[in-house]
């Protein structure tokens, strides 16, 4: 049965990461994101790979990757369900919180003109 991504989100962090109008603009900045300098790769131990197979969210908090970031984590390595972790996965990306919060201020202030 596949679940909403909402309801595998916890409500950690900014709200704004919570919101599909700023999730698909997060969409758009993908390739950015994955080939910033400052993007982390997080060199995945085997054991945990194998014993987070199935399930993103517990490998991500295992890594200390903070919840509101668990969708985009989710989506820079091209997953589409937390489901999709593999026994062999060796690494994964994880965006810099500077360049996140660069891109959450240009939306809120795009955003923010929209609705005047």
């Amino acid at each position: 049965m596949a679940m909403a991504i909402n309801s595998l989100m916890g409500k950690e962090g900014p709200a704004i990461h919570y919101d599909p109008l700023f999730c698909r603009t997060l969409e758009t900045y993908m390739r950015y994101l994955r080939e910033h300098p400052d993007t982390e790769r997080i060199n995945i131990h085997p054991h945990d790979a194998y014993k987070y197979e199935g399930d993103l969210a517990g490998l991500l908090r295992k890594y200390q990757v903070p919840r509101h970031l668990h969708w985009l984590v989710m989506r820079m390595n091209e997953f589409t369900s937390t489901l999709d972790v593999k026994q062999d996965l060796e690494s994964l990306l994880v965006p810099s919180d500077d360049v996140v919060n660069s891109i959450r201020q240009l939306y809120m202030t795009t955003h923010k003109k929209r609705k005047a």
